[in-house]
C-alpha cells in the first residue's frame, strides 16, 4: 500500500515517471524484504536499515527526475564512503577513514559527471558495516564531510530549516545556534 500511494503520485508527474515507478518498486521490495525479516524484534542496526529506505527513495527520485529534465547527473551511495562509529542509530563520523574513502571514489566520479546526488544521513559502521544513521542534520555532516575532504569551496544546501543546526541542539527553533554560514577552510 505505501509503495501504491508513492506509485500514483510518481505516475502522475509529467516527467520519465515509468523509468523512477520501476526503480521504487525496487526499493520497496527491498524494504518489505527488510521489515518482514524483522519479525517483531527489531535491533539498531536493523532499524537503521529500514530507515535508510526513505533517503534513498529520495535521492534516486530526485536524480531521475533531473536527469528526466536534462540536468545530467550521477547518483552514488554515499554509505561506500561515509564510516561511522559509535551506535548505530546516533553514529558519528570515522574522520580519517572517511575522508581516505572520499577522495578514494569521489574525484573520479566529478571527473565523468559534472552533479553528484547522494543521499545523507545514512551511512555504514566502520566495524560491521551494517547501515547507520547520523545525529541531527546528518544530511548537513554529510555534505560538509565530502566538501571538506574534498577541499570545496562551497556548499549549498536546500532545506526546510532556516540554518544547519549543531549536533547538540534538538530543534532550530528553539536555540540561538544556527550555524547560516560554514567556512570549510576552518
Amino acid at each position: 500500500d505505501f509503495f501504491m500511494i508513492h506509485n500514483e503520485i510518481i505516475l502522475d508527474m509529467p516527467y520519465n515517471s515509468k523509468k523512477i515507478s520501476k526503480l521504487l518498486e525496487k526499493i520497496f521490495n527491498q524494504l518489505c524484504d527488510c521489515v518482514y525479516s524483522q519479525g517483531r524484534h527489531t535491533s539498531m542496526g536493523k532499524r537503521a536499515s529500514i530507515i535508510q529506505y526513505g533517503e534513498l527513495v529520495n535521492s534516486k527520485t530526485f536524480s531521475s527526475f533531473l536527469n528526466s529534465v536534462g540536468v545530467k547527473n550521477k547518483w552514488f551511495d554515499s554509505r561506500m564512503c561515509i564510516k561511522t562509529y559509535g551506535t548505530l542509530s546516533n553514529a558519528r563520523i570515522k574522520e580519517f577513514e572517511s575522508e581516505q574513502l572520499i577522495n578514494k571514489y569521489v574525484p573520479k566520479l566529478l571527473h565523468d559527471h559534472n552533479l553528484l546526488i547522494t543521499p545523507g544521513f545514512i551511512c555504514k559502521d566502520w566495524k560491521s558495516g551494517e547501515n547507520s544513521l547520523l545525529k541531527l542534520d546528518g544530511s548537513d555532516i554529510t555534505a560538509a564531510k565530502l566538501a571538506d575532504s574534498l577541499i570545496a569551496n562551497i556548499i549549498t544546501y536546500f532545506k526546510d530549516v532556516y540554518g544547519v543546526c549543531g549536533e547538540d541542539n534538538p530543534t532550530p527553533e528553539h536555540t540561538s545556534n544556527i550555524f547560516r554560514y560554514i567556512y570549510l577552510n576552518d
